[in-house]
């Protein structure tokens, strides 16, 4: 059995963006600006995120086949100081891309223990 929730109103999807455990970045379709970055994505990524960050981190990997539907582009990782960053990169018809972030760190150590003991 669900257990019933019940809301005065709407679910304030901002409220879910500022709270979620997933890194969310938005950045413009020039790739110039971040339209928009919550509190996980700021701590994963150890700072402000900018588009200068952006592009260091994700550069070549933000840019990939455009489709006229929100698409999955690229799933993989980046190290950011001593953690490994999952993301995955989504584009909308308007050409923003959305990156979302998670702390992949202890999943890729336990790999590494699997793959040593086979």
């Amino acid at each position: 059995m669900t257990p019933e929730v019940a809301f005065a109103g709407p679910l304030p999807l901002a409220m879910v963006l500022e709270k979620i455990d997933l890194g969310i970045v938005g950045v413009s379709p020039s790739a110039e600006l971040v339209v928009y970055s919550n509190p996980k994505a700021r701590e994963l990524l150890g700072g402000d995120v900018d588009a200068d960050m952006v592009a260091e981190l994700f550069g070549s990997r933000l840019r990939g086949a455009r489709t006229s539907i929100a698409s999955f582009l690229i799933g993989d990782w980046v190290r950011v100081g001593e953690h490994c960053v999952g993301f995955s990169v989504y584009e909308l018809p308007d050409g923003s891309q959305w990156i979302i972030l998670r702390d992949v760190t202890d999943k890729l150590r336990l790999q590494r223990v699997a793959e040593g003991t086979t």
